[in-house]
């Protein structure tokens, strides 16, 4: 069964079990589950694309492009158009038509991925980081016997969660100059999981 490692996000096989408990009318046992229940709701990618994971990991392609496809009915969109959270749905529809031999069609997908990327290639700087970075738990490796690494590289912890702005921060010069008001909204966003689809 397919379950994520990452600190703060649902597990589908979790996520399935409280929208099982909902759909049933089953109250929530606690004010802080509805509260998470909340703000997951409103975090980018939506939880329904964690769970169309379980049938690609176990070789369901097409059923898992459907289920990434409607996941993808739910993205973010402004005047603008999509936003970042679309680079997910659009690399994995690719990845699921990739696995079923349909290269064309991927390739469609992966490079409106890209596009998306391009049109909002700032949008890390919206991004409300931590003030400290912790060095990542490194897995311990084998000894190497021709040499030791010299890089004293180090690999951050970020959380998988991050608020980020998406909109216009300042619509003062729209405003005089005319165009398209879009005031800032805030989004928790899978940081981690767009820049791996994004890669």
């Amino acid at each position: 069964m397919f379950a994520l490692r990452a600190r703060g996000i649902l597990t589908p096989t979790v996520l399935l079990a409280v929208v099982t408990a909902m759909a049933g009318g089953w109250a929530l046992p606690h004010p802080a589950l509805a509260q998470l229940n909340q703000q997951q709701s409103r975090t980018v990618p939506r939880e329904d694309y964690l769970v169309a994971f379980m049938p690609y990991f176990n070789g369901e392609f097409d059923r898992a492009r459907k289920m990434f496809h409607e996941s993808a009915r739910g993205g973010v969109r402004s005047s603008e158009g999509r936003w970042v959270d679309s680079i997910c749905y659009h690399t994995m529809i690719g990845e699921c038509y990739y696995q079923l031999g349909d290269r064309a069609q991927a390739l469609d997908q992966y490079t409106s991925a890209l596009q998306l990327f391009l049109a909002h290639k700032n949008y890390l700087l919206r991004v409300q980081f931590p003030d400290a970075i912790t060095d990542a738990s490194k897995p311990q490796m084998a000894n190497i016997t021709w040499g030791r690494p010299t890089r004293t590289t180090m690999i951050g912890r970020f959380p998988d969660t991050m608020v980020s702005a998406q909109g216009r921060l300042d619509n003062d010069k729209v405003i005089q100059q005319g165009g398209v008001v879009s005031a800032p909204q805030y989004f928790p966003l899978r940081v981690n999981e767009i820049a791996r689809c994004t890669a």
